[in-house]
């Protein structure tokens, strides 16, 4: 594919991706009085879709440049992708902390995630290389343990860890050493399979995550007296980190970008103690992340085959039809699986 006029975006894009983006997120931070948690379930819906969207457009971003285009005003987008994602782990890994009954987490998950992602797998392989062309691929592949679904095959082996841990191990000390050794064992692996390094680039955030919400009371007590300089050694380190990023080549890309995001994660939640986030509409974008990342996944697909890329209309229908098929999809699969859950916990 190529790009069809100009190398840049034009001004739809802009408004879109800077403007119309920033005032949403903007409009939704508060100035927090006093939280029972550093980070609500209706804010982590918040934060995880505002999260989802940096991912769609730094991978509609990477499509462009990708085909031709060297507008570096949208370039930096790019890079925010990978910090989203590592998000993402994060606050799946702080929510998982909070979870008593593991079976039943199990199977919300089983029904709410797993199941429902095979079938929109199956529509939409359907779609792009039609009934006959199932038969071709293998059962792994089908089930997107290869990419593009990387991210939902590495969380659910967190999961997985998350889950051993829990049932096996009585100490919560030790479930923390022992998830991080898991998390390093499985960055080790996937670097001797040779996968890309965006499979495991990010995926130590999940760990800081559920050690943020395994000793949520001890980090309020020390946020409470020493916000300030915690705020500052962790801004520094993260300064620091990025530094050493870009100066030592020597230094495995993979390690620091784990411990460069994991304190991004870290400060993320630091920031979440002093303030509120309160948006419906990101809040309603946030609880069908999982839907848009999917589905975004094939329609980006779809936009790879056509022989020219169009700007801006191209842009429009890629973000009005990821959500038009998001919602479809989210009221009738949610709709379904949603009473699944509640007859299996009957």
């Amino acid at each position: 594919m190529k790009l069809k006029g100009s190398e840049t975006m034009t001004w739809v894009e802009y408004t879109l991706f800077y403007f119309v983006f920033a005032i949403l997120i903007l409009s939704s931070i508060k100035i927090a009085k006093s939280k029972n948690a550093v980070i609500s379930l209706n804010e982590s819906y918040v934060i995880k879709g505002i999260a989802i969207n940096f991912i769609v457009i730094a991978h509609w971003v990477q499509l462009y440049i990708q085909n031709g285009g060297s507008d570096k005003i949208v370039q930096p987008f790019m890079k925010m992708g990978v910090f989203a994602v590592a998000v993402f782990f994060c606050l799946s890994g702080y929510g998982l902390s909070k979870k008593e009954n593991v079976e039943k987490y199990w199977y919300k998950k089983l029904t709410k995630l797993i199941i429902p992602y095979i079938i929109l797998n199956l529509i939409f392989n359907c779609i792009i290389r039609g009934i006959g062309g199932l038969f071709t691929i293998s059962f792994l592949e089908y089930l997107g343990i290869f990419k593009p679904f990387w991210f939902i095959a590495v969380l659910i082996i967190d999961y997985f860890f998350w889950w051993i841990n829990f049932k096996l191990v009585k100490k919560k000390n030790y479930r923390i050493v022992l998830l991080f050794v898991e998390l390093i064992i499985l960055l080790l692996v996937l670097l001797i399979l040779g996968k890309p390094t965006y499979w495991y680039n990010s995926n130590i955030a999940f760990g800081v995550g559920v050690l943020i919400g395994t000793y949520e009371c001890e980090l309020k007590r020390l946020f409470n007296t020493k916000w300030l300089i915690t705020f500052i050694m962790t801004l520094v380190l993260f300064l620091i980190s990025a530094i050493v990023k870009k100066k030592f080549y020597f230094i495995p890309e993979f390690i620091i970008s784990n411990i460069m995001l994991a304190i991004f994660c870290f400060a993320i939640f630091l920031i979440m103690d002093k303030f509120r986030l309160d948006s419906k509409i990101i809040s309603v974008i946030g609880k069908r992340s999982m839907y848009i990342y999917i589905i975004h996944i094939f329609i980006l697909d779809m936009f790879r085959k056509k022989m020219y890329m169009n700007m801006p209309l191209d842009t429009v229908i890629f973000f009005v039809g990821i959500y038009i098929v998001t919602f479809i999809s989210y009221f009738v699969l949610n709709d379904i699986f949603g009473r699944l859950i509640k007859n299996g916990q009957k």
